[in-house]
């Protein structure tokens, strides 16, 4: 990839901006574009934005829509020149195509997508150059620390991923599982112990208590449980 510094007026905001026109004018008068200047004017651009180079000294947006809004309604006389990375028309369809697939399915996305596609879907756009806050906005996480998270799900060990592929085990199973993430046997541990319960059973908390079992070598059926208060003994 070619990196390098082109006119903020030669950059053209065309068909990658799944947001449309009207997200532009929104974008100008949001806080977090303000906030985002901010940023930007005191820490640079740390994100060089991403662009197809249209031959005529025009350059189309592929990514990096807040942060050209950002400096193009705030700090446009600051930097006339901002830091972009060239990519190939091929590769900027591709991130489009992943970019619409996941815009179109916002809604039922957490529901319907695996988490390990999901997770899959979302390191290419990672890759590609795209921001925890772009991805996010994308897939309709609210916070960018899930596009982390998720994305987390492809360290877990082979077998746990199988599960979420095969439905055993929800996105916040594997996220539950996190903090053994550095100990195949203990996650292999927690999988057949988490395996054991009923799908009624297999509960988030359950998966939680059985890591916790294991990290201190307690065993989670040993834990201390929450009887209701007019539960007898």
């Amino acid at each position: 990839m070619e990196y390098t510094e082109v006119p903020l007026e030669r950059i053209i905001v065309g068909p990658y901006n799944l947001r449309g026109e009207k997200a532009a004018e929104q974008a100008a008068k949001s806080p977090s574009i303000e906030r985002l200047s901010t940023s930007i004017f005191h820490e640079g651009l740390l994100h060089a934005l991403g662009v197809i180079d249209n031959g005529d000294g025009t350059y189309t947006l592929v990514y990096g829509h807040r942060h050209y809004w950002a400096i193009k309604h705030h700090l446009e006389e600051a930097m006339p020149m901002v830091p972009v990375r060239i990519i190939p028309k091929s590769d900027a369809d591709a991130v489009k195509a992943i970019r619409i697939a996941l815009a179109e399915n916002s809604s039922d996305l957490r529901k319907n997508l695996n988490p390990i596609a999901l997770a899959e879907k979302l390191v290419a756009l990672r890759d590609a150059g795209l921001t925890n806050r772009e991805i996010a906005d994308d897939v309709g996480f609210k916070q960018p620390g899930s596009v982390t998270d998720v994305i987390k799900l492809l360290q877990l060990e082979p077998e746990v991923q199988q599960a979420l592929l095969a439905g055993k085990l929800s996105r916040s199973h594997g996220k539950a599982l996190f903090p053994l993430i550095a100990n195949r046997e203990h996650q292999l541990q927690a999988l057949q112990e988490i395996e054991k319960l009923d799908k009624q059973e297999r509960s988030v908390r359950k998966a939680e208590l059985i890591v916790q079992g294991i990290k201190t070598g307690s065993g989670w059926w040993h834990l201390p449980l929450k009887l209701p208060k007019a539960a007898k003994v």
